[in-house]
């Protein structure tokens, strides 16, 4: 029963949102849905936020206000008497739906066989939630890993959720799959908005949905798909503001305010990305300004500096001033200032250089002065890793390339195309260009990008006015196809989620409590023998003395299911009567009693307990 209703919590929620922003305003489901993730990421951050003062940040809690959102949906909808119009089997049968559906069933193949694995869900995008629902409270927490406080924590708060509802972790990569899912499913209706022709905006899921970054990332917990969804939320909700005579209400800057809200949640990329278009917005607002419409937009601002202020400003105060500043943390991902012009022009080109085969005389003008090519190592463009399926590095070279050629398509046909189809080749132009003023190159700048790519299906705008002709028809397809097919081999390579297993390790791995045992050996070994010791000692408080980037989750999450409460060791405490340590020794103990020693160098008992921790 707690895994139905964890499966079922956000679908409830997603499908309440779309009904309660229609009463607002109607749209298309595809434009609707990417503004009820980002009404589920707001709602969820309320929920979680004022439950945290009480420490009730758990089952009873989350069920009732699901429950309630539900029941209040549900009568909005009786009493509307509207159902939503589901797609017909002629519309499933199309070619780009099917594409997309063998993608999806592949990556969901291995979000629902692989437990999550990655690095940085290990050491802060799961662990900060383990720490937050041993706590009850998603406030600021001792831990050695600034980035679990720093980081904004949106996504996160869905991962809370389902882990909460579901008392396991096997729900996890459901989250970032379901935003994939809204990606595709919204890319079409996009597409069409910006002009693309009828018979081509269908293929923009398949643009979309083929994205290698985001089929990496669908079966994950990390939260780029997620920012992506809230980029397109913030577009969604910018489109009645950049028609050619736009007619707002209140209401409708109400909505880019709970939009914005969800993108500082859960990644600042999502805002940054769609910068351009907003600015857009803003401007074709104030120009339609007239009589009444100054108190429709002083309405308007006030309702969404409110929606902003009550979602984002506590998850920020909540999150505390960490063990390091922000600036510290963010420094080497984004530009700080207004300096460094010239580098700022160039990471313009880096961008693409990740993604775009080059000769190595060229990429090495790139190459900022003391980096090198070896992937890894500080500057490298990862030329090496660019068509190798690898989360961390894996480049968009398809996609990259048949953007590159739509621009062209839309430069040669400029006249021709209609003023949103402009608008939008323009725009996706400016975001390029801002995201890269804004965020400095770095290894990993793929993932940070995934909002650029998510929307960057508008392209087909530039294929605007013309006429669809067998051939056209045929060559979209085609070129549809190749992404579908380059996005398979990525989807079924998806080393990073399948863990390095030695032989016989396979039939170990079938158990979640074995699961990531498997995988990193010696950290593995450790972390048994630490919950080895909690079972020998009776002991149900552990501590942790490990470094900023360590794996956290598996450690915490393993010993909060066998009973054991966890805690970092900032200082001396006498609190924990197992400690384990990733090299250092325990601060002394403020009663002045020593540790006790183990035959193993990480682990530490308190005086009084067996000195002994069984192998495992």
């Amino acid at each position: 029963m707690e895994m139905i209703t964890g499966l079922a919590a956000l679908p409830i929620a997603l499908a309440s949102a779309l009904v309660l922003l229609g009463t607002l305003r109607r749209r298309p489901l595809g434009l609707a849905l990417p503004v009820a993730g980002a009404a589920v990421v707001c709602f969820e951050a309320l929920l979680v936020q004022g439950l945290s003062p009480l420490h009730a940040v758990a089952r009873p809690g989350i069920l009732a206000a699901h429950g309630a959102l539900g029941v209040i949906a549900a009568a909005v909808a009786l009493r509307r008497g509207r159902v939503p119009r589901l797609l017909s089997i002629r519309a499933i049968a199309r070619p780009p739906v099917v594409f997309v559906a063998v993608l999806g069933c592949i990556v969901a193949a291995s979000a629902n066989e692989y437990l999550p694995n990655n690095w940085d869900s290990m050491t802060y995008h799961l662990a900060r939630v383990a720490h937050w629902i041993q706590h009850g409270s998603v406030a600021a927490y001792p831990t050695s890993n600034a980035r679990q406080l720093v980081y904004p924590p949106g996504a996160e708060y869905l991962l809370l959720v389902v882990q909460v509802l579901a008392g396991s972790d096997r729900l996890a990569n459901l989250v970032q799959l379901a935003a994939w899912v809204i990606l595709a499913c919204s890319a079409p209706a996009f597409a069409r908005a910006f002009g693309a022709p009828r018979r081509v905006a269908p293929w923009a899921a398949v643009m979309v949905a083929s994205i290698p970054m985001g089929l990496l990332q669908a079966s994950s917990t990390q939260n780029d798909l997620v920012a992506a969804v809230m980029a397109m939320g913030l577009l969604s909700t910018s489109l009645r503001f950049l028609h050619a005579r736009p007619r707002w209400r209140w209401p409708d800057i109400a909505l880019v305010g709970m939009a914005i809200g969800g993108a500082l949640l859960v990644k600042p990329t999502a805002l940054v990305a769609v910068a351009p278009f907003c600015a857009i917005a803003l401007v074709a607002a104030l120009r339609a300004l007239r009589g009444w419409r100054w108190l429709e937009l002083g309405r308007g601002i006030a309702a969404a500096a409110i929606v902003v202020g009550v979602t984002f400003v506590p998850a920020r105060m909540l999150r505390g001033s960490g063990v390091s500043s922000d600036s510290s943390i963010y420094a080497p991902f984004v530009y700080l200032g207004t300096g460094e012009i010239a580098d700022r022009l160039e990471n313009v080109a880096r961008g693409l250089v990740r993604h775009v085969p080059v000769p190595d005389t060229v990429e090495a003008a790139f190459v900022p002065p003391g980096g090198s090519f070896a992937c890894g190592t500080p500057g490298s463009l990862c030329a090496e890793t660019r068509w190798k399926v690898h989360e961390d590095f894996v480049g968009n070279p398809w996609h990259v390339a048949l953007v590159a050629i739509l621009m062209i398509v839309g430069a040669a046909r400029w006249r021709r195309l209609p003023r949103v189809a402009r608008m939008a080749c323009v725009s996706l132009c400016a975001s390029w260009v801002f995201f890269h003023f804004v965020f400095r190159d770095n290894m990993w700048v793929s993932r940070l990008q995934l909002p650029l790519f998510a929307i960057a299906a508008i392209a087909l705008g530039a294929l605007a006015g013309s006429s669809t002709t067998a051939w056209k028809r045929w060559s979209t397809a085609a070129a549809m196809a190749v992404l579908a097919v380059y996005g398979a081999y990525v989807a079924l390579h998806n080393e990073t989620r399948r863990p390095t297993l030695d032989a016989g390790g396979i039939a170990a791995a079938a158990s979640p409590a074995s699961y990531y045992a498997s995988i990193h050996g010696p950290i593995a070994f450790a972390q048994e023998t630490a919950l080895a010791a909690l079972a020998a000692t009776s002991c149900d408080r552990l501590g942790l003395l490990i470094g900023g980037d360590s794996y956290d989750y598996p450690l915490t999450w393993r010993a909060m299911q066998a009973g054991a409460q966890v805690r970092h060791l900032l200082a001396p405490d006498d609190w924990p009567c197992v400690v384990f340590s990733e090299g250092d020794r325990p601060p002394p103990r403020p009663d002045g009693r020593p540790w006790m020693h183990t035959s193993y160098p990480w682990l530490f008992l308190a005086p009084g307990r067996l000195e002994r921790a069984a192998r495992p």
